[in-house]
C-alpha cells in the first residue's frame, strides 16, 4: 500500500510555531500536542490568542491546574509557547 497522504495548506499562523518548534526539535507528538492546546486556549478565549493578554494566559494556566489536566511545570511550557504566538 504505497498511498500518498494530502497534503494540506496550513495557515501562516500555524505554520509558524511549528517551524520554530522543529528547529527545537520537538518530536511530533509535541507539536500536536501544543497545537491542541493552543486551539483549546483559544477555544475558551473565544477570539484569536494572538490577541490574549498576560492575565489571559495566567487564567487558562489556573483553569488547567485546577481541572487536573496538567501539572505545574507542563501548564508553565504551554502558556511560555502561548505567549511566542505571533
Amino acid at each position: 500500500m504505497n498511498e500518498l497522504v494530502p497534503v494540506i495548506p496550513i495557515s501562516p499562523l500555524r505554520r509558524r510555531p511549528v517551524d520554530d518548534m522543529t528547529m527545537r526539535h520537538f518530536s511530533r507528538d509535541t507539536q500536536r500536542n501544543y497545537l491542541r492546546d493552543v486551539g483549546r486556549f483559544a477555544t475558551g478565549l473565544g477570539r484569536s490568542p494572538h490577541s490574549a493578554s498576560a492575565e489571559d494566559v495566567r487564567r487558562f494556566q489556573i483553569e488547567q491546574q485546577d481541572a487536573g489536566g496538567a501539572r505545574v511545570g507542563l501548564a508553565e511550557l504551554r502558556a511560555q509557547g502561548m505567549k511566542s504566538i505571533p
